[in-house]
């Protein structure tokens, strides 16, 4: 068994080949993603623009957009322990959702994972400490400021 970066305390090699090329995988579907939305506001750049083409563009963006979501949620689903994974689809909220405040919450989760992976997790039960799913973070507990 091999310790990992991934955020996986141990996993075999076979599982720890199989997460490197899905994680590889799933960088390429993220720039695929922000290209095409590239793509999409380089098109309303143009002084002439038709209809079809900006619909064209928008499809393409939006299809990539929701192909990358979904592949974010397969990994998670199956490796939810991967701090390296959760901060990777907090990227993809912060810059193709324009979503912060659920990207904080995995940077959040991916924050407690390395701390647990480290031993610096008190342990106190019951304290003001994130819950461990996510999409259980109280929005009114935890405030999240975005500069730009």
């Amino acid at each position: 068994q091999l310790g990992d970066d991934s955020g996986a305390a141990k996993m075999d090699l076979v599982r720890y080949v199989e997460f490197q090329n899905s994680f590889s995988l799933i960088k390429k579907t993220h720039q695929l993603v922000l290209k095409s939305t590239q793509r999409f506001w380089q098109l309303l750049l143009r002084s002439k623009v038709t209809f079809g083409s900006l619909s064209k563009a928008f499809m393409e963006m939006d299809n990539a957009e929701s192909k990358g979501d979904r592949t974010y949620k397969v990994m998670i689903e199956r490796y939810p322990k991967s701090s390296k994974l959760l901060r990777s689809y907090g990227h993809f909220l912060e810059d193709v959702r324009n979503d912060p405040w659920r990207a904080q919450r995995y940077f959040s989760e991916a924050d407690k994972l390395d701390e647990e992976e480290n031993g610096e997790v008190d342990s106190l039960q019951g304290s003001d400490d994130m819950p461990a799913d996510p999409s259980h973070i109280d929005d009114k507990k935890y405030a999240v400021l975005v500069i730009k």
